[in-house]
């Protein structure tokens, strides 16, 4: 009993053992991880009908596991995110992501040097804990507040940005807010 596979290859899941995707489609950081999402959606829109459902599956799985750094932990009731948007974005929001019987979401806005990210369990028992650790463009965080509230946080330099990391509970909707400084 298997995933079912199309033309031979198993349809990606979030939470699944294995590779982050096919050994094709090596890791190289969040621009390659957004190349290779570009690349996939471009052949879909060339493309007849051979391929088509295996193609948008690995885009998919691309895009979250990749770009969106989600990385689900269900036997700790943890779900971590490491997004890593292009520059050239101000707004995403992902809505569905499943953990064990827990449903989440989650929308990013940027305005001007601000990032506030909104994190919300739909659905579920027990609140899981969502890990946080967004790549900013910046040369360094200038402040945090979680919630209204000021946050002392470390944020490590990342390949032209910095990378804070923030646990917490989703026992209600969280907002985080980052400022970061021109690089």
């Amino acid at each position: 009993r298997g995933l079912p596979t199309v033309g031979g290859r198993g349809l990606p899941t979030v939470g699944a053992t294995g590779p982050a995707w096919p050994a094709d489609r090596p890791d190289d950081g969040p621009t390659s991880s957004w190349d290779g999402v570009r690349a996939d959606l471009a052949t879909l829109r060339r493309g007849g009908p051979t391929g088509e459902i295996a193609l948008a599956a690995d885009t998919l799985d691309r895009l979250v596991r990749s770009a969106l750094g989600v990385e689900p932990d269900a036997a700790y009731g943890r779900l971590t995110l490491r997004p890593a948007f292009p520059t050239h974005w101000n707004a995403f929001e992902a809505s569905g992501l499943a953990l064990a019987d827990a449903r989440l979401g989650f929308t990013w806005e940027r305005t001007g040097a601000l990032h506030r990210f909104r994190l919300r369990q739909t659905a579920g028992g027990a609140p899981i804990t969502w890990i946080l650790e967004p790549w900013l463009f910046g040369s360094g965080l200038t402040s945090a507040r979680v919630d209204g509230e000021p946050a002392e946080l470390d944020a490590v330099p990342d390949g032209g940005g910095v990378r804070p990391r923030i646990q917490l509970p989703a026992e209600r909707e969280r907002v985080v807010e980052l400022e970061v400084s021109p690089p």
